[in-house]
């Protein structure tokens, strides 16, 4: 599990507020990371912070599926975790040891 140190820094990473909140009054920020469509289902994969019933600035990698009408062949998802390295390393973020709740 990582969580943001510096919430402000995410905006250099591509991370962008949703203008929502979550319950506990939060700013939910979030970065599309691909997209992958096989026949008529399409996949988003995302970076989410401060989603529903995690701890404050976690962030996690969701997956989303999602049907359509068109065919827009495959594409794969591809992600390598060299940009949660680079913001460890920026200590934008840290490695958090606490128990999952």
């Amino acid at each position: 599990m990582f969580v943001v140190k510096d919430l402000e820094r995410l905006k250099e990473y591509g991370f962008t507020e949703t203008g929502s909140k979550n319950s506990r009054g939060r700013k939910v920020y979030w970065k599309e990371v691909g997209v992958s469509t096989i026949g008529c289902a399409t996949a988003y994969l995302t970076l989410l912070v401060n989603t529903e019933g995690t701890r404050e600035n976690e962030i996690i990698a969701c997956c989303e599926p999602e049907f359509s009408d068109t065919d827009d062949g495959v594409q794969t998802v591809m992600w390598a975790f060299d940009e949660l390295s680079e913001m460890l390393h920026d200590d934008v973020i840290v490695w958090s040891k606490l128990p999952r709740p």
